[in-house]
């Protein structure tokens, strides 16, 4: 599995003289954590994924840049129609978009306790509870 964005700069991007930095994308590291689950419950790579509206095709790595986070904003919305945890779609949704609650981060780092808290909460928790409740259990 390859990480879609892996710093402000990808070295593909870089050569072109491109930034990779998408505003859609407010923290890299859990848009794909958003990716794994999407591709986890659609049983595919997102790149198979793609419809042909979205570049699928695209040999140009800005288009094709754009349509990662565009074809996961689609495919989120029907990830309750593939897992049978009712949480995992707003875990999905929340790691793709960076919504964690009500409190408003500037800096959605994971370095930043108050923030990674809120993940925590967002998205370990839900899933660990209802996967207690199909009686799985941490060992």
């Amino acid at each position: 599995m390859k990480p879609y964005f892996r710093a402000p700069n990808s070295p593909a991007l870089r050569d072109q003289g491109q930034a990779t930095y998408l505003p859609l994308i407010s923290n890299a590291t859990l848009f794909n954590l958003a990716i794994v689950l999407i591709e986890i419950a659609y049983k595919a790579p997102l790149e198979d994924l793609l419809n042909e509206n979205e570049g699928r095709d695209c040999e140009n790595p800005i288009g094709k840049l754009w349509a990662i986070p565009i074809a996961a904003s689609r495919l989120v919305s029907g990830v309750q129609d593939h897992v049978v945890i009712p949480s995992y779609y707003e875990v999905a949704r929340r790691c793709l978009h960076g919504d964690f609650g009500t409190l408003e981060f500037h800096e959605k780092d994971l370095s930043n306790d108050a923030f990674l808290s809120a993940v925590y909460a967002y998205t370990v928790k839900p899933l660990e509870k209802e996967l207690q409740g199909l009686g799985y259990r941490q060992k």
